[in-house]
This record gives structure tokens, sequence and C-alpha cells, in this order.
């Protein structure tokens, strides 16, 4: 069951718990728990050492998160101004004619090529659109992160440690992974402090099956 939800497999871990009465996911709405699940997987990484793994884990929920606070913040759905196509999502060109995002983003980048959803394109969105300050620069973080290492991470065959990251970012590890679950509440998911311990909690439970 935890090998299963390690790897994101949750009807196969969910099928288990059920069976043996065990209840591992703290989350229970099911894209809700869906990113809360990625994070905390990214955690587990971070408490491992593999950073490599775990920089290059950061784009998907970053991406994630910032349209969340799109949603929450600005009443902004994402999912209304683009397509879904062979090459992943994209931004849909009818649908974002005559409106302020594609005023938007015609501001931020001269010939604007469309393409797959980025969060640089989301994070020129929130700078427009989202009034808290805080959030702006806690976006503005979150993607300086991820254009200073992730690229490198991605695809250079390297070791990275924390010094790595803290140089190349300004932030640890740790910090990075701070400012990712402080992301969660701008995005409308409420999680409790004890919820990031669930890992813990659920090793605590097998071992206690196994006595």
């Amino acid at each position: 069951m935890a090998k299963e939800r390690a790897l994101l497999k949750f009807s196969t871990a969910e099928k288990i718990a059920e069976k043996y009465k065990i209840d591992c996911f703290p989350v229970k709405s099911g894209n809700q728990k869906k990113v809360f699940e990625y994070a905390i997987n990214l955690d587990i990484k971070l408490k491992r050492g593999e950073y490599v793994d775990f920089i290059r884990g950061i784009t998907p929920i970053i991406v994630d998160l910032m349209e969340r606070i799109l949603k929450t913040k600005a009443g902004i759905k994402i999912d209304d101004y683009c397509k879904n196509t062979n090459r992943g999502r994209e931004w849909d060109k009818k649908k974002l004619a005559g409106t302020k995002v594609i005023a938007i983003l015609q501001k931020m980048f001269v010939n604007f090529q469309y393409g797959n959803i980025s969060s640089e394109h989301l994070l020129g969105i929130i700078d427009d659109m989202v009034a808290d300050a805080s959030i702006k620069i806690l976006a503005q973080e979150l993607r300086h992160v991820e254009k200073k290492i992730r690229n490198m991470a991605a695809h250079e065959m390297v070791s990275v440690t924390d010094k790595e990251i803290a140089a190349m970012t300004g932030f640890t590890a740790k910090v990075i992974m701070d400012k990712i679950k402080q992301s969660f509440a701008y995005g409308g998911i409420n999680i409790k402090k004890e919820y990031w311990d669930s890992y813990d909690e659920m090793n605590q439970v097998i071992i206690g099956r196994m006595k």
C-alpha cells in the first residue's frame, strides 16, 4: 500500500487500505488529493536527500498551484482558455480572443506564440490580476527557482546538493518546499499542518501491524 502510494497509484493503494482498514490519505477530495499527494511525495524526496528528483518534480506542481491561485484570487479558470492536444495542454487562440488574458500575454511576450501553458505565462497573469502583494512575491520566487535550476537538473547528468540549490536560487530545498506548502492556502486548499506528517504516521501503522 505504501509503495503504491509513493508511486502515486492512488486507486491501488486505496483498495489495499480499504482491505486492511487503514486510512492513509488525509486529503479525500480527488483533485485536491492528487496535488497534495504529489507535494508530499516531493517532500519525501527532499527528506531523503534526492535533490535532483525533487527539483525535476517542481514544475508540474508550480503550474498547478499558480492555476489554483488564479482561480481562487482572480476568478480566472485557465481551462476556459486552453485545449488538450497530443503535445499537452495548450493555449486556445479562439478561446483567448478578445479576453483580458490574451491582452496580458501579448503585452508580456512580443509575438506571443500560444503553445503549452507555462509558469512564466501564469506568473504574468498573477502579477496583473491578483491584488495581494504577498501572493505575487511567492509566485515570483517559485518561478525564479524553476528558471534557475530546474532545466539544469532535468537535462544534465549531474549531482545536485542542497548547497548548490541555495547558491543558484537563494533558497535551500526546505525553504522551496515550505513555499510550495504555503501556496496551497493561496490556491484554496486548506492543508492541516499534521497532514504533512502522514507518511510518518503511515509508517508507524505498518510497523505496528508487523509486531
